[in-house]
């Protein structure tokens, strides 16, 4: 496919020198089903290990925090949204972040194999699906591709568009509630980005849709048997201009500990002071004795005037953490069937004032044995 730009030279190379990531957006769906089983799920002629085949489709949007440019560059990425399963359809609202990887070229100059460096984790208040996309050395038929188009708007000549298109695969050991059960197959999502400039490719707003096939083993889910209760707090610090944050705090079952992290934030269409925040690495949340324990999380901010005190503002953030990691005692941890719910308040500052204190508390359940 030919591309015709005023500065076709230019752009040109802008692709060649940046590999920016990109994919046909006419790719065919394909749908996962029973021979998609998973290893270790099959079942083996056993009647109380029947599977039923579910159909699944989703929308939604989200921000992704740049475009990699360079192969293996990663960034991660989010979204909200509906999940449809069943027929007829059962709707469950999702939040969710993930990491994309650019993997390769391909013969055509503007197209580019990717795929998920870590599972998209699709978050409702049911449970977790967790999925790996365009992951081709694992359950995926073929590679992600995405493809770079030119947006044709305004006089900026490098401004173009990116089609994603991945078979998302689940995770088995990684869902949770509603989706403890899910034992195999996949979805073909298509996604497509506004308009950026390939010259400086962040925070980039994107729209997305697919649909498919999951199966379930049809047992009822015991979510939360190897739970315990997590209910921690303490103070810390945010640093305004980059998103880092550090603190301490006490509580069970970790005990005394310290923690860091970055978030990015970026204004909803809810209000002027209403931000949504998610995690741009994993918290590391580390106890007195070395044991860490890493979440990622998302939510929203509130800010408002704070009362009585002209100039000065106050923030309240609340959200969702989610298990992602440990070692020691939490090596083998795993999100519960509810993900732990943040609740982070800064006291007054100015938007002039590079550092933030803030309270916080984090309660919920964790799973610690998940295989006893």
């Amino acid at each position: 496919m030919m591309f015709r730009y005023r500065n076709s030279t230019r752009v040109a190379f802008l692709f060649s020198s940046f590999l920016l990531i990109s994919t046909l957006s006419q790719a065919i769906a394909r749908d996962g089903g029973p021979g998609d089983r998973h290893p270790g799920r099959a079942d083996h002629g056993d009647p109380h290990h029947r599977t039923k085949v579910e159909p699944i489709s989703m929308q939604g949007c989200g921000i992704s925090q740049s475009i990699p440019t360079t192969p293996d560059g990663t960034s991660p990425h989010w979204a909200n949204g509906e999940l449809k399963i069943g027929d007829p359809a059962q709707i469950y609202q999702y939040k969710g972040s993930g990491v994309v990887r650019l993997d390769a070229a391909t013969t055509t100059s503007n197209v580019f194999e990717f795929s998920s460096a870590d599972p998209f984790v699709f978050s409702t208040k049911e449970g977790d699906l967790a999925c790996q996309y365009g992951r081709a050395d694992l359950d995926a038929k073929e590679p992600g591709i995405v493809t770079l188009y030119p947006a044709h708007c305004g006089d900026n000549p490098n401004l173009v568009y990116a089609v994603f298109v991945a078979e998302f695969n689940p995770v088995i050991e990684e869902c949770t509630g509603r989706f403890a059960s899910v034992t195999a197959g996949s979805f073909v999502i298509t996604a497509t980005t506004e308009p950026f400039d390939i010259t400086h490719p962040f925070h980039v707003p994107y729209r997305w849709s697919g649909s498919g096939n999951l199966e379930f083993n049809g047992k009822q889910c015991e979510s939360d048997d190897n739970s315990v209760p997590w209910c921690t707090k303490g103070v810390g610090v945010y640093q305004a201009a980059t998103g880092h944050y550090y603190g301490t705090g006490t509580g069970t079952p970790l005990g005394d500990h310290k923690l860091y992290g970055q978030v990015i934030t970026y204004q909803t269409n809810d209000h002027p002071l209403t931000f949504a925040f998610y995690s741009v690495t994993p918290q590391k949340t580390i106890a007195a004795n070395g044991d860490e324990i890493d979440f990622s999380s998302y939510g929203t901010v509130v800010v408002s005037p704070a009362p009585g005190k002209a100039g000065y503002f106050v923030a309240k953030w609340t959200g969702n953490f989610f298990v992602v990691g440990g070692t020691g005692r939490f090596k083998d941890a795993r999100p519960a069937e509810y993900p732990l719910t943040v609740v982070a308040i800064n006291e007054p500052y100015q938007l002039t004032d590079p550092s933030w204190k803030f309270s916080w508390t984090l309660t919920g359940r964790i799973v610690l044995n998940p295989n006893p």
